[in-house]
């Protein structure tokens, strides 16, 4: 099981691939097997976003309203790895 792409609205996601690649929106990724979110990483950067892995499905609840990963429709990737620290510690 992986949860990605919960906390966008459908025109985010319109818009992921017409940004360049620094400015592409951070997709969350969780799952407690890598196999199955490395097949969804990829299917984020065939879609224009940017793989962020949020670790196990423990951490999904974060993608959830009201969690920190809730609305990303403007979360670059280094600013999700700046709020993944401040809200995991890694």
């Amino acid at each position: 099981m992986v949860k990605a792409y919960s906390s966008f609205q459908p025109s985010a996601l319109q818009r992921l691939a017409e940004r360049p690649l620094n400015q592409r929106l951070a997709v969350a990724i969780a799952s407690d097997d890598e196999a199955a979110k490395a097949i969804v990483a990829q299917l984020v950067e065939d879609s224009g976003g940017r793989p962020f892995d949020l670790g196990s499905l423990r951490n999904a609840s974060l993608m959830e309203i009201p969690g920190s990963f809730s609305s990303s429709d403007n979360l670059t990737l280094n600013a999700a790895f700046k709020q993944r620290l401040q809200v995991l510690g890694y």
